[in-house]
């Protein structure tokens, strides 16, 4: 019977792993955590209270051990995987495999914005962040959002229900696109009540909490700000990749 080890236990780890086993195989899942992660495709929805904190969960370790047979692993992070000797080198020992599925998300990478340590301002991680700025909606009247498509705009959509919103793309993202999407882009921005535009947030402004953003040497008052960090994937070590 082939052995696979899937790296992650989130969403794309889960599906792997109950994909592969319907397929026969014997799979084991490694997730760091002590605890499978949730769906973070869910976080913006949390601010319109169309899911709670308890729906965000992908699976119970013990649903997949019962119901597909996978060894769920929890606080066995992979480290290395040694694709030539079929060995992964996790934090509590070892794991061999035929074949390995890596599925290990990614980390936030925060860009050199001035002033983000500000009252006011919600820097979105984690689920403990959009829950933090879930609680502060009711005080916010205007609201600044930098960071890449598509994310920025669905959080635009859900908080222009309660708040002026603007959003500030630029950098990369402007370049990955051509005029014709940018410019349709634009306008569903503005069909939900968001105000786009085409240039980076440089610096948030204020005395002890956010007063207004700075981009491209124009002020934007607000009295609240988003940011929306890049992701990097979160790779072991790996010995050879094909």
């Amino acid at each position: 019977m082939t052995r696979i080890l899937v790296a992650g236990g989130g969403v794309a780890g889960v599906a792997a792993a109950v994909s592969a086993s319907r397929t026969g195989a014997d799979v084991v899942l490694a997730e760091g955590s002590g605890g499978l992660a949730p769906n973070k495709s869910l976080f913006p929805l949390l601010l319109s209270g169309r899911v709670t904190q308890a729906e965000l969960c992908v699976a119970d370790p013990e649903d997949l051990r019962s119901r597909f047979g996978i060894e769920v692993r929890l606080g066995d992070q992979v480290a290395s995987v040694h694709t030539s000797s079929g060995i992964a080198r996790t934090r509590g020992g070892r794991i061999e495999f035929d074949r390995a599925i890596l599925a290990t998300g990614s980390r936030a990478v925060l860009d050199d914005v001035r002033g983000v340590s500000k009252r006011g301002v919600f820097t979105l991680r984690s689920l403990e962040d959009y829950l933090a700025l879930s609680t502060s909606l009711g005080g916010l009247s205007r609201i600044a959002i930098s960071g890449p498509l598509p994310l920025s705009l669905i959080l635009a959509q859900t908080l222009s229900r309660v708040a002026r919103v603007s959003v500030f793309v630029g950098g990369g993202t402007i370049q990955r696109f051509t005029r014709r999407v940018l410019g349709a882009v634009s306008e569903s921005a503005s069909s939900v009540g968001a105000r786009l535009l085409f240039q980076p947030l440089d610096a948030i402004v204020g005395l002890d909490r956010v007063e207004a953003v700075m981009s491209a040497g124009e002020v934007h008052p607000c009295d609240g700000a988003v940011i929306l960090p890049r992701s990097l994937p979160c790779l072991p070590s790996v010995d050879c990749t094909k």
